[in-house]
């Protein structure tokens, strides 16, 4: 674990080890887990150190502990940080944890760490490894190595069918999501170009998505081996 000032963190931080003062409840929702098919609660607090403030993603049950921290200190271990909506936010996921210390942290208050726009391949073509949490309008051309099965989800009350493949380059592999009648038109060992994509973040995990407006999923020729020793869908993020 590398542990960080608040004002050293980006979209690139791993294994994030921070201790940092809870300022404040930012916002408190409940939302619908598609995957688990269950309402869950999410809130976000501001957290920070004298270097800066980030926001702090925590989960159902911790979220009445952390209201109860507010103007205390915790320490956040194996923390992984996500961008959404240009802000940089941090979370445990189910690898990470936080407990509350005893400690003083002085924090400067709502001086948020600023995001930097993901670096843009010169050519418009992306590697594997040049994909970050906020990756949009990925075009890139990936080897299938591995097929999920597909499950049935529902979304806004139609059935849909989704299943993951692990696909890569020879900089890396990544999760890549399939829908509906993509999932019966790839298999493993197929060379796939994926067009307009974007990448998304759950609890930690990483993966490539087909964009709604205009993306595509399409098998292509070409040939090289994947790096699997580099997988940005795993809790090495």
């Amino acid at each position: 674990m590398v542990k960080f000032n608040v004002g050293e963190l980006n979209r690139n931080s791993k294994k994030v080890d921070v201790k940092v003062r809870v300022n404040s409840l930012l916002s408190e929702r409940t939302v619908f887990n598609k995957k688990k098919q269950i309402e869950q609660k999410v809130a976000e607090f501001e957290v920070g150190d004298p270097t800066g403030t980030v926001i702090f993603t925590v989960w159902d049950d911790d979220i009445p502990k952390m209201k109860e921290l507010i103007g205390s200190s915790i320490e956040i271990t194996n923390g992984y940080m996500t961008i959404f909506s240009g802000q940089l936010k941090i979370s445990t996921g189910l690898y990470g944890s936080w407990k509350p210390i005893d400690e003083k942290i002085d924090s400067v208050q709502g001086a948020r760490v600023k995001v930097k726009p993901p670096a843009m391949p010169k050519d418009g073509i992306f590697k594997v490894n040049d994909l970050a949490t906020d990756s949009r309008n990925v075009n890139i051309t990936l080897k299938v190595i591995r097929k999920d099965d597909a499950r049935q989800v529902n979304v806004k009350g139609t059935p849909h069918l989704v299943a993951s493949v692990l696909a890569g380059d020879e900089t890396g592999c990544i999760l890549v999501s399939l829908w509906d009648d993509d999932i019966a038109k790839i298999n493993v060992g197929d060379y796939i170009e994926l067009k307009n994509g974007y990448i998304s973040v759950f609890r930690g995990v990483m993966q490539l998505n087909k964009g709604r407006y205009g993306g595509e999923i399409t098998k292509t020729e070409a040939d090289f081996s994947v790096n699997e020793d580099n997988n940005l869908s795993t809790r090495e993020l």
